[in-house]
């Protein structure tokens, strides 16, 4: 379903698969990542959380903390969406 809407769509079976995926590839690899709550060794939330430090210790937008660039006069890559669902009816 999600190739319907996506040019690409990568999937991981667990969390950890996840983030070691986001770690892995530039910053603006991914547009939007969809996490189960409910996911096997590392939980969508807790997936989301690392992501989260992750982009924010390894962002770009880092680099412009200490200099008097403005990060908004370049491109900078933003953050992919995170939606983080369940299919758990019980």
């Amino acid at each position: 379903m999600l190739q319907d809407y996506f040019t690409e769509v990568d999937e991981a079976i667990n969390g950890l698969t996840v983030l070691e995926q986001i770690q892995s590839l530039p910053p603006d690899y991914y547009d939007v990542i969809f996490l189960d709550i409910n996911m096997p060794i590392m939980g969508g939330v807790e997936a989301c959380q690392k992501i989260r430090d992750h982009w924010s210790t390894n962002s770009i937008c880092n680099l412009f903390e200490e200099s008097h660039l403005d990060a908004q006069d370049i491109n900078v890559p933003r953050m992919p969406l995170i939606i983080a669902l369940t299919a758990d009816m019980g």
